[in-house]
């Protein structure tokens, strides 16, 4: 039989059957009653429940950290005595890190969130190393808290609970409280939920990390995929069943090896298992797929499990495609089917893949009659816009027609006047033609003084036998005064040549040289020959002295 006691510091208990809560509410310490099997004592346990019960968003405003010794101090009657033993120093510490926390987050804060005070998460994972199993459990249970949401190291903690834990009640705590604490996308805590879905050898164990998979991975992490599909094949239906749900949410869409395992889960031998997959399967498809929709159409006939019809009848209305003649007989037999549940689904499959009844075909004619006189007001305004449009567009084609000629005219003037300017300035090129190479025979007066004065340096002795490079205009400029009678050479040029050879053949010698002097001359002239090639090997003699005139 079953007793009702008075415990009052008790919210968070373990799976076994040792104590259920009920519904009634202590009025001293507002902490709600158990139940508790008659010869059964309050274990340790129940005191780490009393700790998670004085900050639970769902005791109300819950209790302050000075009443957490009391609290203890209360379940410890009616036989507990020693039996608080080992687990009661280490509960009154989390207690009292869990009421601090609870003073914080309602001291301070904003509504809505809570934070760990500091120093709490030490207190707060002290039990998980009491040597009482029941203590261990109870506490990841408390753990699995808002609160407690993403802070590393209760997300280790509870890892290496369930990695190295021997009780598989704690293992359970640990799947269950790490599924809720650690955050989507944690690698680590995937990998170890893995690891353990395979190497665990309690079903019960195996079939949380299942479901702590699908709460903390992500859409499409290979590796949660991959160990969930290999727990399809667990010998513990539950745990297949816990996989095939979790695959639901972890998978992608249209997966096609998650599909194909789904697919052969539609034959296990448990009617639960195959209700999941058949469910799971007609979400993760593509509409219309053609095998998904005969294997659904042949559960529908074959299977003699009623949840089997069911999730089968539904997962025909989710894909199949409007119009489909095969799905539409199936679902008109099942309205005749011995389950309620099954009546009601092929009802409901049948209003999503029919043709639009007569009152939505009404409703789409008026619709369209609608579209067809919006459209042709549309047209006419468009038309009137068009008239407008070519109306503009004529008067401006006009304006741009006078605005060409103006510019043709403008232009017709500027190309007569430019001609004028043009024979103007030919003119004058011509008359300055005449005097265009008078800088190739007289230089600039700048130049005559930059090489004359570069004279000085080689007049006397020091200067004989020196070459220079002259220009020719310089020999040109040079001043020469022939001294009469006398047999000096002339200062500034080259030396007198007086020839008194008036016989034919001295007459003949002068013309051969004037004629090579004249063909000399025409070559330099053609460009034929340079002074520096002709003066290359023979440099000229020149004589370099100053005037009268200090000039040189």
């Amino acid at each position: 039989g079953v007793a009702r006691a008075q415990v009052g510091t008790c919210f968070d208990l373990c799976r076994r059957p040792n104590a259920l809560p009920c519904n009634q509410r202590c009025p001293e310490l507002r902490l709600p009653h158990v139940r508790v099997k008659l010869g059964v004592r309050p274990r340790p346990h129940l005191l780490c429940g009393a700790a998670a019960e004085m900050v639970s968003p769902r005791g109300g405003k819950g209790m302050p950290a000075a009443a957490a010794p009391a609290a203890t101090d209360a379940a410890s009657y009616g036989g507990a005595g020693a039996g608080g033993g080992a687990g009661g120093a280490g509960n009154t510490s989390t207690s009292a890190a869990f009421g601090a926390t609870s003073a914080a987050s309602s001291g301070g804060g904003s509504p809505g969130t809570t934070m760990l005070a500091a120093g709490a998460v030490a207190e707060m994972l002290k039990p998980l190393g009491s040597p009482d199993q029941h203590v261990r459990q109870a506490a990841c249970q408390a753990l699995a808290r808002p609160e407690c949401r993403g802070e590393p190291r209760i997300v280790a903690a509870l890892a290496a609970k369930l990695q190295q834990d021997k009780d598989v009640y704690v293992r359970q705590a640990a799947a269950s409280a790490l599924g809720l604490v650690a955050r989507r996308g944690d690698v680590d805590s995937v990998t170890v939920l893995v690891l353990r879905l395979t190497a665990d050898p309690d079903a019960g164990v195996r079939r949380l990390c299942c479901l702590a998979i699908a709460q903390v991975s992500t859409r499409g992490f290979q590796a949660a995929v991959t160990g969930l599909l290999a727990r399809l094949d667990d010998k513990d239906g539950g745990v297949r069943r816990s996989a095939l749900k979790s695959l639901e949410k972890v998978s992608e869409r249209g997966d096609p090896q998650v599909l194909n395992a789904l697919f052969a889960r539609t034959a296990d031998a448990e009617a639960f298992v195959r209700h999941t997959a058949v469910e799971a399967l007609s979400k993760l498809s593509e509409e219309g797929n053609p095998e998904v929709v005969a294997r659904l159409l042949e559960l529908n006939s074959t299977d003699r499990d009623e949840r089997v019809r069911w999730s089968a009848t539904e997962g025909l209305g989710r894909i199949a495609v409007r119009g489909d003649s095969r799905v539409l007989s199936c679902l008109l037999t099942k309205l005749d089917d011995e389950s309620d549940s099954v009546r009601r689904a092929a009802a409901g499959a049948l209003g999503r893949v029919t043709f639009a009844p007569l009152q939505e075909l009404e409703l789409q004619e008026r619709h369209i009659a609608e579209l067809e006189h919006t459209s042709r007001s549309e047209v006419n305004n468009l038309q009137a816009a068009m008239i407008q449009m070519r109306e503009a567009h004529a008067e401006e084609a006009a304006g741009l027609r006078r605005k060409y000629q103006d510019l043709q005219e403008q232009m017709q003037r500027e190309i007569t006047e430019r001609d004028e300017r043009i024979r103007g300035f030919e003119v004058i090129l011509e008359e300055q033609a005449t005097t265009a190479r008078v800088s190739e025979f007289l230089p600039h007066a700048s130049r005559v003084m930059r090489f004359l004065d570069t004279l000085p340096p080689l007049a006397g002795p020091s200067g004989y036998g020196v070459e220079v490079v002259a220009p020719v205009w310089a020999l040109r400029c040079v001043r020469s005064t022939a001294s009469a009678g006398s047999g000096n050479p002339a200062r500034g040029g080259a030396p007198n040549v007086r020839s008194d050879d008036n016989s034919p053949t001295g007459a003949g010698k002068d013309t051969r040289e004037l004629l090579e002097l004249f063909e000399l001359f025409e070559q330099l002239s053609n460009g034929r020959v340079t002074p520096m090639e002709l003066t290359e090997s023979k440099p000229l003699d020149v004589y370099v002295h100053r005037g009268e005139d200090d000039a040189w």
